[in-house]
């Protein structure tokens, strides 16, 4: 069987997670997230992404860096953690990334999935896109809580899927039918701890998780990366739902160890 080649375009961060007195840095950011999402249901990423002269991080073996610049600087957050709640904080930004759409040609699909305005969205691209819309709407103003703007979005016959969470849904100012109208054939709202719900064909589905571990980072974004890919590989979007939700379970269980268990 032909395995689906999925183009990422996103980037990689540096993460300063802080936690009372302790602070940490991690690889973090779309790229890696939505990536491992692709892999785990089957397919191949290869990434279009940025990094800086400050990452000192290994990206994991499982992805490919078809092309990734490196800055003088990384996307660089603080993410300040107290009790149940977080603060996320935009250090460093970066200019777009430089991205040729002839050469994403050559994937089963694209997904566009910036962290804060890195990449644009109307990139003229003949293969299925799959758009997450959370670095489209944030205010990436440099050393200031990142605070979620409106969004307007050009109509483009190759969009699939869209993905946001609630709150990222209701600050864009875009609604359902906003979307359909879009080209979107495929809607996905994710709710946190409670699943998500699947709008398609003018339906709606939720799916709710029977397990849930505590990992909190990158799950929208593995779940896009999850469910677009079994998309492309032919399944219905009841059965790719399904699957992603499982995995997505898997996920915020075991986040990034994942890699060491088999698909």
């Amino acid at each position: 069987m032909k395995r689906i080649r999925v183009a990422v375009v996103g980037g990689f961060t540096v993460d300063e997670i802080v936690e009372g007195s302790k602070v940490e840095e991690r690889l973090g950011g779309s790229a890696l997230y939505t990536s491992l999402g692709i892999y785990r249901a089957g397919g191949t990423p290869e990434v279009f992404s940025v990094i800086g002269k400050d990452f000192k991080f290994k990206v994991p073996e499982f992805i490919v860096g078809r092309k990734i610049e490196v800055r003088e600087y990384s996307i660089r957050f603080r993410i300040v953690i107290q009790g149940n709640t977080r603060q996320l904080v935009l250090v460093k930004k970066v200019s777009p990334i430089r991205v040729n759409a002839e050469d994403l040609n050559d994937y089963d699909g694209v997904v566009i999935n910036p962290v804060c305005k890195e990449v644009c969205p109307n990139l003229d691209v003949n293969k299925r896109i799959a758009l997450d819309v959370q670095g489209l709407i944030r205010d990436c103003v440099e050393n200031r809580p990142v605070t979620l703007t409106r969004t307007s979005l050009s109509p483009n016959k190759n969009f699939h899927v869209f993905h946001a969470n609630d709150e990222e849904l209701d600050s864009s100012g875009l609604s359902i039918d906003d979307l359909y109208s879009l080209g979107f054939n495929e809607v996905i709202i994710s709710h946190g701890s409670k699943g998500f719900t699947l709008y398609f064909q003018r339906r709606e589905k939720e799916f709710v998780p029977s397990v849930q571990g505590t990992v909190n980072v990158g799950n929208g974004d593995f779940l896009l990366g999850y469910y677009f890919t079994k998309r492309l590989m032919g399944l219905d979007p009841i059965s790719a739902s399904e699957n992603a939700l499982r995995a997505s379970e898997d996920f915020s269980i075991y986040g990034l160890a994942l890699l060491s268990l088999p698909r």
